[in-house]
């Protein structure tokens, strides 16, 4: 949808070369165009997730459905990653916000799948109470260097997992990265690049 007249490089998420070890996948914030805007959706930042794009009209933050059917306990996803923030952090509604850098983020969640929750998006994707296990990188910063990163699953509080529901397939994996930290809610940086590459996922 956005940059859809551009050349495929200029997309928000695209493949580059000089990755880690061949080519990787290069997430850049982008500004989106006049209906998009309209729609609440100033801003796109660069993505790639395990899951479906189905555009919500009504909810943008609503078209990311994240995850997959997963029938094992991860413990860990790892991989390499370079960024650089873009100039000026402005909120969805365009305010400028001078004293904040942009920064990415990548992460794991496994949740419980329900009839009433087939699915986590943009909403809901790190707050849902049918959350089971969350990695995060925490050690983000700015790096002109390709820099490992290694985030370990822990269980939510309260949580456990089902051994008879996930030999069923009752929990969803899904691993998402992003050059905006909140991209999902359209706040971020025109501009920042995030590059990640040979990402593993860990389990047992």
């Amino acid at each position: 949808i956005t940059h859809s007249s551009y050349p495929a490089a200029d997309y928000p998420t695209s493949q580059a070369e000089d990755g880690y070890r061949g080519k990787c996948v290069k997430l850049v914030t982008r500004p989106t165009g006049f209906f998009e805007s309209l729609m609440g959706a100033p801003m796109a930042a660069g993505n790639l997730f395990i899951g479906e794009f189905k555009v919500d009209m009504s909810n943008m933050a609503k078209s990311t459905r994240f995850g997959a059917p997963f029938r094992k306990k991860p413990t860990g996803i790892e991989g390499y990653y370079k960024y650089k923030a873009g100039a000026t952090f402005k909120l969805k509604n365009g305010t400028v916000v001078a004293d904040r850098k942009d920064i990415f983020d990548i992460y794991a969640v496994l949740y419980e799948v329900t009839d009433d929750l087939p699915y986590l998006d943009g909403t809901n994707v790190k707050t849902h109470p049918n959350i089971v296990m969350i990695a995060q990188v925490e050690d983000r910063k700015e790096t002109d260097d390709w820099t490992r990163f290694l985030a370990k699953f822990k269980l939510q509080e309260g949580k456990e997992i089902d051994e008879e529901k996930l030999h069923n397939g009752k929990y969803n994996l899904a691993i998402v990265m992003s050059s905006s930290d909140e991209g999902a809610i359209f706040n971020g940086a025109i501009g920042s690049t995030l590059y990640v590459d040979e990402v593993n996922l860990y389990y047992e």
